[in-house]
């Protein structure tokens, strides 16, 4: 036994166990993976946990009494021996003892595990597949009276390709009445939608177009006041802020008056 395995035995610590050998004159090394003979063991064990070791002797002991009233109880086995012939050259037959047949019998304590019958495969349904359909192949009778095959003009379709195709028509989504009349209705708003928008773009184009017709005669007219009003001469103009000045004078003095 190791001393680790047995300081956990006795609950202490290895290094009660090496002083306590030492004093018996045993000399180990403080190492857990240090082995102990049997002997020392006997004496680590009586005197750290000597319960522990009279528990020990006491299921030893009873192993052994189990063990020899299971040898007593068994019946004595008998060998069976059988005389097996041999064919010889002058066709005689000799007998030949066989081997001795040694027969173990199970002991009673051994519980075999229930063997467990796995079932097979069941089957839950069947699909049938179409049955392919034969070709049927025309005969033309010839000039010469023997018959002629005719090779079929339909396509020929791989049994794949066929097996693909039925796929994706069931996989395809059912048309729906209602959803279809929907979607037709949502487009038919649509485009009404858009055709009112492009109305809308185009009264709003003819509206600019008249506003901006009407303002222009307004800038022409401004612009010839303007040229006219460069052409009047600057003597008129002294003229008359001459006559306003003297307007003003005559006006000042009769109120003084």
């Amino acid at each position: 036994m190791r001393l680790a395995q047995l300081a956990r035995k006795v609950s202490v610590k290895s290094t009660a166990i090496v002083d306590f050998l030492a004093a018996q004159a045993v000399v180990i090394e403080d190492n857990p993976n240090t082995k102990i003979e049997e002997e020392h063991v006997r004496l680590v064990l009586t005197h750290f946990a000597p319960a522990l070791l009279e528990a020990e002797i006491t299921a030893l002991a009873t192993a052994q009494e189990e063990a020899s009233t299971i040898a007593e109880a068994e019946p004595p086995q008998e060998v069976v021996q059988e005389d097996v012939p041999v064919m010889t050259s002058e066709n005689s037959v000799v007998e030949v003892p066989a081997a001795p047949i040694t027969v173990t019998e199970e002991l009673p304590d051994i519980i075999r595990a229930p063997k467990i019958e796995l079932g097979g495969l069941k089957v839950l349904g069947k699909i049938e597949l179409p049955e392919k359909k034969k070709k049927e192949e025309p005969e033309a009778a010839g000039t010469t009276g023997d018959v002629l095959d005719i090779e079929s003009t339909e396509p020929r379709i791989k049994p794949r390709e066929k097996r693909l195709t039925d796929r994706k028509r069931a996989e395809r989504p059912k048309r729906n009445p209602l959803s279809e009349a929907r979607e037709r209705e949502r487009r038919e708003q649509e485009e009404k939608r858009k055709a009112e928008e492009e109305k809308r773009k185009e009264l709003r184009k003819q509206k600019y177009l008249q506003t901006r017709q009407a303002k222009a005669p307004a800038r022409v007219e401004k612009v010839k006041v303007e040229k006219e009003v460069k052409k009047i001469p600057l003597k008129k103009k002294k003229e008359e802020s001459v006559s306003l000045l003297t307007r003003f004078l005559r006006w000042l003095t009769s109120n003084q008056t």
